[in-house]
Formats: C-alpha cells, sequence, structure tokens
C-alpha cells in the first residue's frame, strides 16, 4: 500500500511538473510573439520617411563627429549609435535637446546657448531651439523615447553605424 500511496505522488508531482514546464513554455511563446510584433511594428516606424526626418540632425550623414568633440572629418558619414550612447545622448533627454539642437554652452538660467562653432561645423541638421515651456518639454521626451526605441533599428538598418 505504502508503494502505491508513493507511486500516486511522484505521479501527481511528475504530472505537475509537466503541467509548469507547458505553462512556462505558452508564456515564453507568447512572450516571443509580443516581441515580435513590437519588432515589426517598431522597424515601419524606422523605415517611415517622415519619421526620419525628423531625426536628421542624428540620422543624416555629415563630416561633423559626435564621437569626437569638434572634429570634422575628411568624408561624411552616418553617425555612431555607441558614439550617441557613450555621450548619452540616447540616455538623458536634456543632452538630447543639446546635442539636436547645436547647444553647447549653459547661460545663467539654465538656458543653452548654440555655440557659434558647433552651429557653424555641424553639417547635419539642427533642431530650431532649445525647449523652454511645459509644452515643449513633453513633446521633446516624446521625441527622445521614440528615438531611443528606433535607434538600435536604424543601427540594424546601417541608418546609423554600429
Amino acid at each position: 500500500m505504502r508503494k502505491l500511496t508513493e507511486l500516486g505522488i511522484a505521479e501527481r508531482e511528475r504530472r505537475e511538473a509537466e503541467l509548469e514546464a507547458q505553462r512556462i513554455n505558452e508564456e515564453t511563446q507568447a512572450r516571443l510573439v509580443r516581441e515580435r510584433a513590437e519588432r515589426k511594428r517598431l522597424t515601419a516606424l524606422a523605415e517611415n520617411p517622415e519619421i526620419q526626418a525628423r531625426y536628421q540632425v542624428f540620422l543624416a550623414k555629415g563630416r561633423y563627429s559626435f564621437a569626437q568633440n569638434k572634429v570634422i572629418n575628411a568624408t561624411a558619414f552616418a553617425p555612431s549609435y555607441n558614439a550617441l550612447r557613450i555621450l548619452r545622448i540616447t540616455h538623458d533627454p536634456e543632452t538630447f535637446a543639446i546635442a539636436a539642437g547645436g547647444y553647447q554652452t549653459q547661460l545663467k538660467g539654465g538656458l543653452y546657448d548654440r555655440s557659434t562653432w558647433y552651429f557653424n561645423k555641424n553639417d547635419r541638421p539642427l533642431w530650431a531651439s532649445y525647449p523652454r515651456t511645459d509644452n515643449e518639454w513633453k513633446e521633446l521626451n516624446a521625441r527622445f523615447k521614440e528615438f531611443q526605441e528606433l535607434a538600435p533599428i536604424w543601427r540594424d538598418m546601417g541608418v546609423l553605424s554600429p
């Protein structure tokens, strides 16, 4: 009788383990389906010319090097995704705004002024202004989030160099 009870317990534990493994497998498959769908959605956005146009300051080929501040290269090239990360342009909305607008010098009161050197030497298109109002910061934060999502895809597409 004891052996039958032990066999019943072992069988129940085996079935529970199989059910747990099945649950984990189903969750993993569902997560992979969601990740593929999200990647497909982001790739469609990244390929959209209107969206790429928003970020030409970072996507356009140019001689100005984000990686080596104030260096002008002999030939135009796609900006480096890694350089944008190292310079924290992809980590911080304020740094993102400074780089996109061609600002380098902080003035009194926390406002930034366009560095004449940076502004004149950067051959990539710059954004018109630095955000100052709450609405402008809200819009910038949305752009920053979108850029964070799309930059790795642009790197994979070759729009940004590695």
